[in-house]
């Protein structure tokens, strides 16, 4: 018998200075297209905080966020490489940091790109992120938080859950989701 219990899933786009997150929740496994918005925003360190200051604020605030409200499922996005190799690691050990505060939770984690994303929401993996955002607000349109104009990492974060959420959804997935670890 399926499970009747809402899932969480939360999505994060990691950043050194800003972090953007976004939490839905489908009421059941088998609620296809029945995504709920729970909630969106961006951690955003002072500027004056060092490097490895702004790690352990990252690294604190997703895990009291996710303290607060306990997902299931947590969605990070894979680090691409730069042509800037001091920017690739920044990035690589911010989003360490944040797996580190998430995995002090009973939370199965897991990875994507941002192409996988964009394909499991739009059908096409090089869509504009003005445009995956237009269609997650349609997609989740009734909720008041995509109203307003939304930091590209908090609708970046949101595209990760509502893309993950799909893979759940749907048996014939257009992108695979890469466990990290299972709770």
């Amino acid at each position: 018998m399926p499970s009747e219990q809402p899932i969480t899933i939360l999505g994060v786009d990691p950043g050194s200075q800003i972090t953007g997150y976004g939490i839905i929740e489908i009421p059941h496994i088998q609620a296809r297209n029945q995504f709920h918005l729970r909630d969106l925003g961006v951690f955003k360190a002072p500027r004056k905080l060092s490097y490895l200051e702004r790690l352990l604020f990252m690294h604190t605030h997703l895990d009291e966020f996710i303290g607060r409200t306990k997902p299931n499922y947590g969605v990070f996005e894979k680090t691409y490489v730069s042509i800037h190799p001091q920017a690739t690691i920044k990035l690589s050990e911010t989003r360490g940091a944040l797996i580190a505060a998430t995995s002090r939770h009973p939370i199965t984690l897991c990875e994507m790109t941002a192409t996988e994303a964009k394909k499991a929401i739009t059908g096409r993996g090089s869509t504009a992120k003005k445009d995956v955002a237009l269609i997650l607000k349609s997609m989740l349109k009734t909720h008041t938080m995509l109203q307003k104009p939304q930091k590209d990492d908090a609708t970046d974060a949101l595209a990760l859950a509502l893309a993950f959420a799909l893979s759940m959804s749907f048996k014939n997935s257009v992108m695979s989701v890469t466990p990290l670890r299972k709770t």
